[in-house]
């Protein structure tokens, strides 16, 4: 089911500038006593709308264009719902037979939005993509990227740094039955110190594959390839295989699962000379299984949680480990396209066998738990418009603070270490609004 980027309430206030509808949301009961109050019918539309009840918004909506045909407003908002619902050709028919001379500016910026996002949903080809910058502060700089990576006790200094990260993906529909297609998807993060100490980090990910879907079904397999790059110099590069499906049995509810298999090729100045003396390095494989459902609690909040299971196979014993894990998301709309994001996950490392040489005079195996929160809140550019919506870009340019909170807690000498962070970023998401 499709969400519109600019609220259904919003939209419809905009629509209905000359009117006064009721107070209140108004009942199916009240609908139903005053067939032909058509700011009722209007006022219960936008509030089936706005809580997510799709249908019984569409059927209001059809009642007042059967009494009021040339309502080119109320047609408009038609078509937003009719698009929201998946049906394309409904909608594109509803835009059709909008006139644009009879719509204020807000009404025509939509107008113009709605026929391109039915356009570009009834294409074989698919791109999208985001692109975000900003300001983090990390009160223990360097600590914060042993959640990734292992050393020995470091520095404990705060620091601040540019935030730079962009998203794009595409797919392509093959074959004629049009279930199947081709997708690719390229990811980058960059984090760069501008006061404290060098603690950069660059994150590359690509992926290509085959997906497919069904009524109630989706599925893809890939190949990957990640490159990891810390303090300025190539750490880590793994390549492998990525397949993941999900199920949805009703309209709230996603089930998902996935596997992965990785390659891992390290390059650690510190450990490599000793690989000829202790039989290996970090060099080996990864495999990790997921699996996770996503709730609609309602039409403005999603509650999502996973489980996981990572099995790390490395040349040196002593750095292999299994990591089960768990990850949960809370997502709610707060309204003119703004909403809140809480996530969270904690993993619990336990590694194979004692490392008698680099954590020398450890005598137990290694056990880490790493724990990371965030929440963050974000606001459109165009919430802050006069009419709390504009029907251009501003709509898709998001302005995000967050918070986060980092953890780990492993023994000697690698060093436990918390460190808090807050950003404050531009999000520009752009093509397909799927």
């Amino acid at each position: 089911m499709r969400a519109s980027k600019a609220p259904l309430a919003v939209l419809t206030a905009s629509l209905l500038v000359a009117t006064a509808p009721a107070a209140g949301a108004p009942t199916f009961d009240a609908v139903l006593a005053a067939p032909d109050d058509v700011n009722l019918q209007i006022a219960y539309a936008e509030a089936e709308a706005d809580a997510g009840h799709l249908l019984p918004a569409a059927a209001a909506l059809e009642r007042v264009l059967m009494k009021n045909p040339d309502a080119q407003s109320v047609r408009l908002l038609y078509a937003v719902v009719l698009y929201r619902l998946d049906d394309l050709q409904g909608a594109r028919l509803q835009l059709r037979m909008v006139d644009a001379t009879r719509l204020n500016d807000l009404q025509r910026a939509e107008l113009g939005k709605y026929r391109r996002l039915v356009n570009g949903a009834s294409s074989d080809t698919h791109f999208s993509g985001r692109l975000s910058a900003g300001l983090a502060y990390d009160s223990d700089a360097t600590g914060s990227l042993v959640t990734l990576f292992d050393y020995l006790p470091i520095q404990h200094k705060s620091g601040d740094s540019m935030v730079y990260s962009g998203d794009l993906a595409f797919s392509s529909k093959v074959g004629d039955a049009g279930d199947l297609a081709v997708y690719g998807a390229a990811h980058g993060y960059s984090k760069t110190f501008i006061q404290g100490p060098r603690a950069n980090f660059q994150h590359l990910d690509a992926e290509a594959g085959l997906s497919g879907e069904g009524l109630k079904h989706s599925w893809r397999l890939g190949a990957f390839a990640h490159r990891y790059i810390l303090f300025d110099s190539p750490y880590l590069t793994e390549y492998g295989l990525h397949g993941e499906a999900s199920w949805r049995p009703n309209t709230s509810t996603i089930v998902t699962a996935s596997l992965e298999l990785a390659k891992q090729d390290f390059r650690e100045p510190a450990i490599d000379p000793f690989a000829w003396f202790i039989g290996g390095t970090h060099d080996g494989w990864r495999g990790d299984a997921q699996a996770g459902i996503t709730y609609r609690l309602d039409a403005r909040s999603t509650l999502g949680a996973v489980a996981s299971y990572e099995y790390k196979l490395a040349s040196y014993g002593p750095f292999s480990y299994t990591a089960p894990g768990l990850e949960a998301n809370y997502h709610r709309l707060l309204g003119l396209g703004a909403y809140l994001d809480v996530a969270g996950d904690v993993r619990w490392f336990d590694y194979r066998k004692v490392d008698w040489f680099f954590l020398f005079p450890a005598t137990k195996k290694r056990s880490d738990t790493d724990l990371y929160l965030r929440a963050a809140i974000g606001v459109p550019l165009s919430a802050f418009a006069p009419g709390g919506a504009t029907g251009d870009a501003l709509e898709n340019i998001v302005l995000e603070g967050s918070v986060n909170y980092t953890s780990r807690n492993t023994i000697q000498p690698l060093d436990d270490y918390d460190s808090t962070g807050a950003m404050l970023r531009l999000v520009w998401h752009f093509g397909d609004d799927r």
